[in-house]
């Protein structure tokens, strides 16, 4: 039996070599430069920010109301057609509380607190209007509500005068029904107090 003498953990390295692997060196990093991205880029993702978080579903009719009035107010200047006023409906339907507690599952202060912060960034940093396209993609609500209104009435089919909730007829369309069903009533009325004729007589 052949004894081989012990050996010290320190000499071990020196018997077999030094295997240690060895890490690649990494390239620095360098610090990154807050001051390089432009301030005006911040300004929109935060707009944009707030655009995305609707707090109703897409095509709401109230998304589209503001939309108009938004619109109107710092991209037009004037009325989006004929006849209409999209500020002050979308003024009038913030200020009727029955309007407002018809929004289903949210609250007329959350909705509310939503549009002022939507239209805070608009008025600070919106001025050049890149935002309405997009908003009014991302809400649904491509075709302004004021256009599509005036389309109705136009052609001759009942316009609703609550933008908000389309559900009422308008005072033209009830006076032109009352009218039809008064002559309706006159010619049955006619009809019932005619002298019958002679059974034997043919009519010509």
């Amino acid at each position: 039996r052949i004894l081989l003498p012990a050996l010290s953990p320190s000499a071990m390295p020196k018997l077999f070599g030094n295997k240690q692997r060895r890490t690649p060196d990494k390239a620095p990093e360098e610090p990154l430069d807050d001051s390089a991205a432009p301030a005006v880029l911040e300004r929109q993702d935060s707009l944009a920010s707030v655009i995305f978080a609707r707090p109703l579903p897409k095509g709401h009719r109230v998304l589209a109301l503001f939309a108009d009035s938004l619109e109107e107010k710092y991209i037009r200047h004037a009325p989006l057609c004929e006849g209409s006023d999209s500020v002050g409906a979308w003024s009038a339907f913030c200020g009727d509380p029955a309007a407002m507690s018809r929004l289903r599952g949210l609250s007329s202060e959350a909705l509310l607190e939503w549009t002022s912060r939507v239209e805070e960034l608009v008025q600070t940093h919106g001025s050049d209007g890149s935002w309405l396209s997009p908003m009014r993609s991302q809400w649904g609500v491509e075709v302004p509500l004021a256009v599509q209104t005036h389309a109705a009435r136009t052609a001759g089919r009942e316009a609703s005068p609550d933008p908000a909730f389309g559900s009422k007829t308008s005072e033209e369309s009830n006076q032109s029904r009352n009218a039809a069903a008064l002559r309706r009533a006159r010619d049955a009325a006619s009809k019932r107090t005619m002298p019958a004729r002679p059974l034997g007589i043919m009519s010509l």
